[in-house]
């Protein structure tokens, strides 16, 4: 069994490399990828500093505690109650109105530094399954995937990469179409509650 663990976290790591090396970056000085473009309808807001960015996060052994699901709370006001899961890298709880429910995750991944983070979400987004559409204003760069009832957000700001899920219980249910907008600013509002 060991062995299986560390051939999958060498491939992993193989992956996270290979795709890496062709993240693209701005041609002359090799910096930070070009602005996200995109069709969101919301920046969210506030945004972790820029300057920030090159400061090491580390995470809290309770993650749901430094989650700010204010901007999710506004759609879906009641509380799922305790956390299903509550751990240093993942929340996952439940939000709901009278007519419908839906799971909230936010599972939360520390790398190396802020390079290895833009990459890793650089190679989320051309892993994809489905078409990333980029969430602008939100951590260092963003991209959510998903259909009528699950959206799914990647964004990274320093060494810290977020991914923030949102699915609705019954398939029957329809998410809100500013569900991407308000992931964003769960993602900014918990950034900047995690900033060193």
């Amino acid at each position: 069994m060991a062995r299986l663990t560390r051939s999958g976290a060498a491939f992993f790591a193989a992956l996270l490399v290979a795709g890496a090396a062709g993240c693209t970056r701005s041609e002359s000085t090799g910096g930070p990828p070009p602005t996200p473009t995109g069709s969101g309808t919301v920046a969210p807001s506030p945004k972790p500093s820029a300057t920030d960015a090159g400061v090491p996060y580390a995470l809290p052994k309770k993650l749901c505690e430094a989650v700010d699901d204010t901007a999710l709370k506004e759609i879906f006001p009641i509380g799922g109650g305790q956390p299903i899961t509550d751990a240093p890298g993942l929340c996952a709880t439940s939000r709901a109105t009278p007519t419908m429910a839906v799971s909230f995750s936010v599972n939360a991944e520390l790398l190396r530094d802020a390079t290895w983070a833009e990459r890793f979400v650089d190679t989320g987004r051309r892993l994809a399954k489905g078409t990333p559409t980029d969430v602008p204003g939100v951590g260092s760069a963003a991209y959510w995937v998903g259909d009528k009832n699950k959206v799914e957000l990647t964004t990274s700001h320093g060494n810290l990469v977020l991914k923030i899920l949102c699915e609705t219980v019954n398939d029957r249910h329809r998410l809100p179409a500013d569900v991407p907008a308000r992931l964003g600013q769960v993602a900014n509002a918990t950034f900047m509650r995690l900033a060193p």
